[in-house]
């Protein structure tokens, strides 16, 4: 009787742990079952992988082999195509040198006709000057006893400043700088002024950096009509 009683306590008590025991094993079987199978697809994929790799591994170095005789073919090439140029070029520098200098000889000479012109000019230039300007015996009479020379270009002048001296700077157009530089080239009475030509009132318009103006403002008349308000002498 006490075993028949003792029945339902030990399926009570046993019967879930034998049922969650079961569980167990049956669900630890299905999780293993269901990850080896994916172990055994990806040990498969990584054993075809492998092949593929070492195939692939097999035939590269074949082509690399290939690539690098055909680059030393190429690199041979390029090098006799870049050689030889190098002697063509080296052929034909002499005749660009050669042309080159060309323009340089022919520059240089066109230079030294141009200044042979230039100095044949200037020849030109002073000779006539030299003969177009002739002061008279009057003129030279007049500066009697004084320190003075005949310039082909700019007339008369002095050679030092003298005891008598006009104001230059009556004449219209004369200012205190112009008398300066007046005074400099050795100008310092107004019958210097009054005995210009032409050529010499051009020369000095150029000296003082005034073209034109000697004879716009009529220097040379001016100094005429000081002169003889001055001296009290015609010119």
């Amino acid at each position: 009787m006490e075993t028949l009683e003792k029945i339902p306590y030990v399926i009570s008590v046993y019967f879930p742990v034998l049922f969650f025991l079961l569980a167990g094993l049956g669900l630890a079987w299905w999780l293993w079952y269901k990850h080896a199978s994916r172990l055994n697809q990806v040990l498969s994929q990584n054993e075809r992988l492998n092949k593929e790799l070492s195939g692939l591994l097999r035939a590269t170095p074949s082509a690399g082999s290939k690539g690098k005789s055909q680059g030393a073919a190429k690199s041979t090439t390029a090098s006799d195509k870049v050689k030889a140029p190098s002697k063509e070029a080296s052929k034909p520098q002499g005749n660009k040198t050669e042309k080159a200098k060309a323009p340089v000889k022919a520059e240089a000479a066109a230079s030294e006709k141009k200044s042979d012109a230039v100095a044949k000019d200037n020849k030109w230039s002073k000779a006539n000057s030299a003969s177009a300007y002739k002061p008279s015996e009057k003129a030279l009479e007049s500066y009697k006893g004084e320190d003075i020379k005949v310039d082909d270009d700019l007339g008369v002048l002095f050679n030092s400043r003298p005891k008598e001296v006009d104001d230059l700077k009556k004449v219209n157009g004369v200012g205190k700088v112009l008398e300066g530089k007046l005074q400099e080239i050795g100008i310092y009475r107004f019958r210097q002024i009054a005995n210009w030509d032409k050529s010499l009132m051009a020369e000095f318009s150029n000296r003082l950096a005034f073209p034109g103006r000697v004879e716009r403002d009529e220097w040379k008349k001016q100094a005429i009509a000081l002169h003889k308000e001055k001296y009290g002498e015609s010119l």
